[in-house]
C-alpha cells in the first residue's frame, strides 16, 4: 500500500478483514486512480500454497468524498461518520457486484 498511496494519505486497519484509508488531499479522480492502482498491485500478488495452485489477492473498495456528504456544519464526528458509511455501502456494491472492483 506504502508505494501507491502518497504521504499525505494515512491507512490502517478496520474491523477484521477491511482498511480505511484517508487521502486528505487528493481530488476524486485523482483518488480513484490510486485506488484502481492500489487494487491492480494487489491482484499481480501471488501466493504459494502447499497444492500446486497458486493463490491470488483481489480486493473491493468502497470509495467516498467530503464533497459528496456535505461538512455536517463543522462536526468532524459526523462528516467521518458519514464518509465511513457512504464507503461501506459502496464496498458491499463492489461485492455484490462480483468483487475485485472499485465503486466510487
Amino acid at each position: 500500500m506504502k508505494s501507491v498511496l502518497p504521504p499525505s494519505a494515512r491507512a490502517g486497519r478496520f474491523g477484521g478483514e477491511e482498511f480505511l484509508i484517508l487521502c486528505p488531499n487528493g481530488k476524486r479522480d485523482e483518488n480513484l486512480a490510486l485506488m484502481e492502482e492500489l487494487r491492480g498491485q494487489m491482484k499481480s500478488i501471488r501466493i504459494e500454497s502447499l497444492g500446486a495452485e497458486r493463490l491470488e489477492i483481489s480486493i473491493s473498495i468502497g470509495m467516498a468524498g467530503v464533497a459528496e456528504i456535505g461538512h455536517a456544519d463543522g462536526d468532524v464526528r459526523m462528516v467521518m461518520r458519514r464518509l465511513i458509511g457512504l464507503a461501506d455501502e459502496r464496498l458491499y456494491l463492489a461485492k455484490k457486484q462480483g468483487k475485485d472492483r472499485c465503486v466510487a
